[in-house]
């Protein structure tokens, strides 16, 4: 009984949504996702989460503006007698763009910039905390595989260079990574 309640709910909840949405990659498509990568590091007992949901909307076909919210964290233990933590939240402008390999598979392209506010964070000896504001700039390119007309699974490879603003003594960081990120295909009106 508690399923098809369940059930019952996600039909009433997803069917008007459903009917709403339109092909993929067209002018007047707006696009919700994000992406997200993990790691855990065992001999240093270190943890690292990474999520950026993004809204984009298509003004030409394939082409698409948008924005990124990245939001990480990290967690480094047993560092000498200390425990490194840190958190971070961007906003991130992007331009996407697609290019057709077959109906349900296209290549994306996808430069970003922004800032990064972050916090660090040391408990135990020595105790610290500190927060800085980082320039980001990056890409990523890749597969969106589209599982029907409105739901694509991306997996993208990623470049990200990052500086903290307005210090000439900071070296710069370049990080690459291998990121699997779900979008959605949506509009107003049915153009089916």
């Amino acid at each position: 009984m508690k399923k098809i309640f369940v059930y019952s709910i996600l039909l009433f909840v997803i069917y008007p949504i459903s009917n709403n949405l339109f092909a993929q990659t067209e002018k007047g498509t707006w696009l919700l996702g994000g992406s997200a990568n993990f790691s855990n590091e065992f001999t240093n007992d270190d943890f690292r989460m990474n999520i950026a949901p993004n809204l984009g909307y298509f003004v030409i076909n394939d082409l698409s503006i948008g924005a990124e919210v990245p939001f990480s964290l990290s967690r480094t233990d047993n560092v000498g007698s200390s425990t490194l933590s840190s958190s971070s939240l961007g906003i991130v402008p992007s331009v996407r763009y697609y290019l057709n390999l077959t109906e349900k598979i296209k290549i994306l392209l996808n430069a970003f910039g922004g800032l990064r506010f972050s916090r660090f964070r040391s408990e135990g000896t020595p105790s610290f905390s500190s927060n800085r504001t980082f320039i980001q700039l990056g890409g990523r390119s890749g597969l969106a595989f589209f599982l029907n007309r409105h739901v694509a699974l991306e997996t993208t490879l990623n470049y990200l260079h990052f500086r903290e603003a307005g210090s000439r003594d900071s070296f710069p960081e370049n990080l690459i990574s291998l990121n699997i990120g779900l979008q959605i295909h949506f509009a107003k009106g049915n153009k089916e």
